[in-house]
């Protein structure tokens, strides 16, 4: 053992190798040997020498350099390798330039919550669960940032625009494109210039089931396409006659078999005049026109030879007011063979033997 008095340093020699450390103890020390060399504080390894380079606690953070890598670790963890392959941390997070509580930068490249290795090997990179492009301000409490996240499974990645505080790592999604092209986004769409009638996809029919179209974004229509239904009277273009003979179709108001009151299913004001038709019980029909029908009164009858002897004028009366029919009165006249005089036979509504079938409405 060689003693070194002029400073408070002791240097040991033995089987072990050399050892250099305070005269006080050994707990602080540098060993050299075959292997190289090791240096402890408080009888604890901080760093050592040797085909492997380490500095720092081996348990805690350190750097591990050997003949193909620089490693990184926390807390015993590698978190980030620089070799052949580079290695961006088995857990926790990789942070380039700034992080919440820093004001050394104002923007940073942040790996988290990464689940199995993100490496960079040949030119590609491989990322874990997230890899995020953040911008901070350091004169606001807020974070943006671009994330990409995986979720280790390649079907489902994620590209996110967030919103958060650097408070916490809790964000809100602006917009979100995942793995099968689905875009959402939070809030609205802005476009610098219009879309061309080209951009725009043809939308099916299907697809619009409320609201009303402006009469502008209709087409004309063919009158071959009208093959059911009933078009409203409003809906008729004025009816003129032509060199070939212009033909108008009536609104049907009645059908039925109406012996006594009944209703139409347009008020009569709403047309030039009325055809009436009905049936008789003798067998007769016929038709009555009705001009300006609105509060007039019409009256239908038919004259037959009741036996061969008498001659049998049957008649009916109604009145009309808007779209109510009103009977009035009814009966028959009985003329005998060689004779002009004869007496009526008033009849009821329920005895009338004069029935309505059939009332259309005629705009002229």
């Amino acid at each position: 053992t060689a003693y070194q008095t002029a400073t408070t340093y002791l240097t040991d020699i033995d089987n072990a190798g050399i050892s250099v450390h305070p005269a006080s103890g050994t707990a602080n020390r540098a060993v050299i040997n075959g292997n190289g060399m090791e240096v402890y504080k408080d009888n604890v390894s901080v760093a050592s020498y040797g085909d492997t380079a380490r500095i720092g606690l081996e348990s805690g953070n350190h750097i591990m350099i050997d003949d193909d890598s620089v490693d990184i670790y926390k807390s015993g963890i590698s978190v980030a390798s620089f070799g052949v392959d580079d290695t961006f941390g088995s857990s926790g997070r990789l942070t380039i330039g700034y992080r919440a509580g820093s004001t050394s930068a104002d923007s940073y490249v942040d790996i988290t919550d990464v689940g199995s290795e993100s490496t960079v090997s040949s030119g590609a990179i491989t990322m874990g669960k997230t890899l995020a492009l953040e911008a901070t301000s350091r004169s606001t409490s807020g974070r943006n940032r671009i994330a990409i996240e995986s979720d280790n499974d390649p079907s489902a990645l994620i590209f996110k625009a967030q919103r958060g505080s650097r408070s916490s790592d809790t964000f809100t999604n602006l917009a979100t494109l995942d793995g099968s092209g689905n875009l959402v986004i939070a809030g609205g769409i802005t476009l610098g210039t219009a879309l061309t009638a080209a951009q725009i996809p043809s939308l099916a029919a299907s697809k619009i089931t409320s609201g009303t179209f402006a009469a502008g974004r209709i087409p004309n229509l063919a009158a071959t396409k009208i093959t059911s239904g009933t078009l409203n009277a409003a809906r008729l273009p004025a009816a003129t006659a032509t060199a070939k003979g212009g033909v108008v179709l009536p609104t049907v108001l009645y059908e039925g078999t109406a012996k006594g009151n009944f209703d139409l299913s347009a008020t009569a004001a709403d047309y030039t005049h009325l055809k009436v038709y009905f049936t008789a019980n003798n067998g007769g029909k016929g038709c009555v026109d009705v001009y300006d029908p609105n509060s007039s009164k019409f009256t239908c009858s038919t004259t037959h030879f009741a036996n061969s002897s008498t001659l049998q004028h049957e008649f009916a009366q109604w009145s009309i007011s808007g779209t109510t029919v009103t009977w009035q009165n009814a009966g028959y006249l009985n003329l005998s063979t060689g004779s002009l005089t004869g007496s009526v036979t008033a009849l009821t509504a329920t005895t009338n033997q004069i029935t309505v079938t059939r009332v259309e409405g005629w705009l002229w």
